[in-house]
């Protein structure tokens, strides 16, 4: 038989055998045609499928069960499909598409294999040799022949023609060939798309996380169950589409993945389990009576030790020149000193609704929004803030002293929640909003301004007074940030003077980030009659600042920012 094709020459890309074994000359020489037969080795030795069609040598040989659909049709030749051919896609590797032979059309696999779907045939005649040679039954074996494709095979053990299928352990090779005869003429085929490994494996992943999830979220025995149904499901969904679609789906690999991950999975959740009970049982039973601490180990998700997500106003203050004053001073002078201010700046926190996190020698750290919400913690920590300047110029008067404070602010999202040890732990902050309002805190002291905040909080408070201070890398951020100076309340937000304030300042600062340095000296000096006495200190920054960038200009590409080189 002849061979056209469609897209490259099978040749090229079909495995080739080495060689083959021919039948017998006096076969062959009477034979109308010749197909081959061998079925192809497999790991289990199961045959699932058979190759249309064989290289070897440099010619191709149809398979014998196309080879008699081929005789039987009367056609002359074999139609190759690959992979390039018009209307197909080309993938850069040569593979067979599809196979036909005469009016009958097959799909084929990559190498030209075909998947058998076997039915059993249990309306195949089957005609015995015995009979073929009885004289007094062949005569009736023309009736039974005529009009069909008779396939001449053997079933005894010895003769070694048996195979296993998925359906008998011992097969005859020749009812094999019948069962891809016959779903050919019916037309009644298995196929198993190219996407189909992507999609076993992708469903393998995919079980595996939800395992995953269900140890997490629903503890051992929801995720026992969870498994089984889930392996269950991927069983019933492979037999759906082989039922009703004729999809080859193999579900043991995802059914093996949720296995493997469960059995993995479940021993760690148990240890883990245990290790959070026991660690709940150690950290409570001080401060808890035993029948609380056992429900709380029996439930630990009642607890968040490890804490959440909010949305937090942080502030940092700091006395300045602390450490020379302290220098001066004994410690029990010191300690009243602190104690002077701590306690009244303690209260105008508590009356803020503040959550102090901790006192740190001279400085103080709260935050606003945890453990209660509030609506709006950005313009109460400005609030805050305002206050304590107030009260320590209250506790100046009060004592005869010069103290001063620089107080900074942040908003953003933090980590909140009992954080510590086993024998002690303490309700806190952390996060990179929080060292983010630790940096501007300090730079309260570059600026001589007693209270700085960031955009963040800012946008929270807009109908409080602030200017812009300048825009800053502080150390361990790449991005910049805006900084503000906080001057007063909204009733000063709203007077003229201030309006006017904002006005100079913000054409200084434009002065200065366009480079026009001389320009923007006289406007400082313009912003600075305009300005409060506490932001006067600020000017003697950038006054120092604008002398050395007019002595010496900054590089090209110079974006204004101002970069902090310690904290």
């Amino acid at each position: 038989a002849g061979f056209s094709f469609g897209g490259p020459d099978p040749k090229t890309y079909l495995v080739p055998f080495r060689g083959g074994i021919s039948d017998l000359s006096v076969l062959t020489s009477a034979a109308p045609g010749l197909g081959s037969f061998s079925f192809p080795p497999s790991a289990d030795g199961v045959v699932r499928n058979f190759p249309l069609v064989a290289s070897a040598q440099g010619n191709l040989y149809p398979a014998l069960s196309v080879e008699a659909l081929r005789l039987a049709q009367g056609a002359g030749s074999f139609a190759v499909r690959s992979t390039g051919a018009s209307g197909e896609a080309d993938t850069g590797q040569p593979a067979m598409t599809a196979f036909k032979v005469g009016a009958l059309s097959m799909p084929a696999g990559p190498d030209g294999e075909f998947e058998i779907y076997y039915s059993g045939l249990p309306e195949m005649p089957v005609i015995s040799a015995a009979d073929l040679l009885d004289p007094k039954a062949s005569a009736a074996l023309a009736d039974k022949v005529e009009g069909r494709i008779v396939l001449i095979g053997t079933s005894a053990v010895g003769l070694r023609d048996l195979v296993a299928t998925p359906l008998a352990v011992a097969v005859p090779g020749a009812r094999v060939h019948a069962e891809i005869i016959d779903q050919i003429i019916g037309q009644v085929f298995l196929s198993r798309p190219d996407w189909a490994l992507g999609a076993e494996i992708s469903l393998a992943v995919l079980c595996g996380l939800v395992v995953i999830a269900l140890e997490a979220f629903g503890g051992a025995v929801v995720s026992t169950i969870g498994t089984l149904l889930l392996v269950g499901a991927t069983a019933g969904f492979s037999w759906w589409l082989f039922a009703h679609e004729r999809l080859l789906f193999d579900p043991i690999v995802p059914s093996m993945a949720a296995g493997l991950v469960f059995a993995l999975a479940t021993p760690v959740l148990l240890l883990w389990t245990d290790r959070e009970k026991r660690f709940i049982r150690e950290a409570f039973s001080r401060y808890l009576s035993p029948e609380l601490v056992g429900r709380l180990a029996g439930n630990p998700a009642a607890l968040q030790l490890g804490g959440e997500m909010r949305d937090l106003t942080i502030m940092f203050t700091d006395i300045r020149n602390f450490t020379s004053l302290s220098e001066s001073l004994t410690p029990v002078e010191l300690t009243g000193l602190l104690n002077n201010f701590l306690t009244p700046a303690t209260d105008v926190l508590l009356r803020s609704e503040a959550t102090i996190d901790k006192y740190i020698g001279d400085a103080i750290m709260a935050f606003w929004n945890a453990p209660l919400d509030l609506a709006d913690h950005r313009r109460k920590a400005c609030l805050a803030a305002l206050a304590l300047l107030d009260t320590l110029e209250a506790v100046n008067q009060r004592h005869g002293l010069n103290l001063r404070i620089g107080v900074g602010l942040n908003s953003g999202e933090c980590c909140v929640g009992n954080f510590g040890s086993a024998q002690r732990f303490s309700y806190s902050a952390i996060g990179d909003s929080v060292n983010v309002a630790s940096r501007v805190e300090g730079l309260t002291k570059q600026y001589h301004l007693p209270i700085l905040v960031t955009d963040a909080t800012r946008r929270g408070a807009t109908d409080l007074a602030f200017i812009e201070a300048d825009l800053v890398r502080v150390v361990g951020r790449v991005e910049p940030i805006p900084v503000y100076a906080l001057l007063g309340d909204a009733q000063y937000a709203q007077s003229a003077a201030f309006a006017a304030f904002e006005a100079a300042q913000q054409q200084f600062l434009a002065l200065y980030r366009d480079r026009a340095f001389e320009a923007a000296r006289a406007a400082g000096e313009a912003a600075r009659q305009l300005a409060p006495a506490s932001v006067a200190g600020l000017y003697d920054v950038y006054a120092e600042r604008l002398a050395l960038m007019v002595a010496e200009p900054p590089a090209e590409g110079w974006d204004g920012v101002f970069v902090l080189r310690q904290k």
